[in-house]
């Protein structure tokens, strides 16, 4: 392989860092550059109990399917592999399963290959931090089985294998924790923005989405924020400019439907991500003043699969109500009262009533 070649190879490959999709341009240039019919990206964790199949190029559906379900849990040649990763972080192999060691072969598993004509292979298996990775480049029977010349491609990328897929998984580390993030907003009965320097907003959770669609106290025009009352749109433009430069502070805005003001929030948020083209410098709050805060009871609902019943009855407790007054007013007898608080015990994971006085306690919004 030339230094062209290996060049496209490398440039395809960390491509992938930015946009998994063009991980699949880099596995069909290196079929081109081996002359294979099929190959396949497979992902596992360090028992190999959960594998999963990242893309393939040219392997039939049926085939893909067996893998994930049946044989690539099973695969005999797991240890054997698991402890030359240990030792040296990767593992390189050619050849066929009719030629597998015997220590390693297993019967069901080679003949499925043979069966499914994956016959000869080079597999390069990268161990990480957080998982393992596979490429799996495959013949059929009809070609002829990768030699030195197939090795001498894909040996020098084996490293720069192993590098794209430690930054996937941290990539895919920070994703999570992102959506988790904005799950944790969007559960807020606040409003909340992330502005740049410029003045223009960069992220909102669904609350403040629901605030501009309706432009009533603030609206949104070219990625900024205005006043619905014009004269407003000055004092607002000031908060996000003095929070942006490191100053936080409040104001509040009044609007023709509401008696009562709105609290506009803007606090500093100072990043050291120097290098970032935009970054966030500023966060907004704003406090809808005729909002009603979510119910508790949708948490309950949501979290521990509370019926209403039970809901209505653990929040009469909470709000101090003896029990048996409390299932006079959710229209129980006392003995149905004492089994419905058995069930929510249950069902939320305590044993005593003060332990879900706790949790009540814990759970946003109120007894509605």
């Amino acid at each position: 392989m030339d230094a062209a070649q290996f060049s496209k190879l490398l440039n395809l490959l960390y491509e992938g860092v930015l946009a998994p999709s063009a991980w699949k341009d880099f596995v069909n240039e290196l079929c081109a550059q081996t002359g294979c019919d099929m190959a396949a990206v497979t992902l596992h964790d360090f028992a190999n109990l959960a594998p999963d199949i990242g893309l393939s190029v040219g392997v039939p559906d049926r085939t893909l399917h067996e893998w994930k379900d049946y044989f690539g849990p099973k695969n005999p040649r797991t240890k054997e592999i698991g402890g030359i990763l240990e030792r040296n972080g990767q593992f390189l192999s050619t050849g066929d399963p009719a030629l597998w060691d015997s220590r390693v072969r297993d019967g069901e598993y080679s003949d499925w290959q043979i069966r499914r004509d994956l016959y000869y292979s080079t597999l390069m298996v990268v161990r990480g931090t957080s998982g393992i990775a596979s490429v799996s480049l495959m013949r059929s029977r009809s070609q002829k089985p990768f030699g030195p010349r197939e090795v001498s491609v894909v040996k020098p990328l084996m490293p720069h294998i192993r590098r794209v897929f430690e930054i996937h998984s941290q990539n895919q580390a920070l994703r999570a924790v992102a959506e988790a993030e904005r799950m944790a907003l969007d559960r807020l009965d606040a409003a909340v923005l992330a502005m740049d320097d410029a003045g223009r907003v960069m992220a909102m959770n669904e609350c403040a989405e629901r605030i501009l669609s309706r432009a009533e106290v603030v609206r949104l025009s070219n990625g900024k924020l205005f006043a619905a009352d014009p004269p407003d749109s000055k004092k607002l433009e000031m908060l996000v400019t003095t929070a942006a430069k490191g100053a936080g502070s409040a104001v509040t805005l009044r609007t023709a439907k509401s008696a009562m003001p709105w609290t506009i929030i803007a606090t500093p948020f100072l990043s050291d991500r120097v290098f970032s083209r935009r970054r966030p410098c500023a966060l907004i709050f704003m406090l809808d003043p005729l909002r009603k805060p979510s119910s508790r009871s949708a948490s309950l609902r949501t979290a521990f699969g509370l019926t209403p019943a039970e809901c209505r009855l653990a929040n009469l407790l909470h709000e101090g109500i003896e029990l048996r007054r409390a299932a006079e007013r959710s229209g129980m007898t006392f003995g149905t009262a004492r089994f419905t608080l058995k069930t929510v015990f249950q069902k939320t994971g305590t044993h005593r009533q003060s332990q879900l006085m706790r949790l009540l306690s814990s759970l946003p919004g109120e007894s509605l």
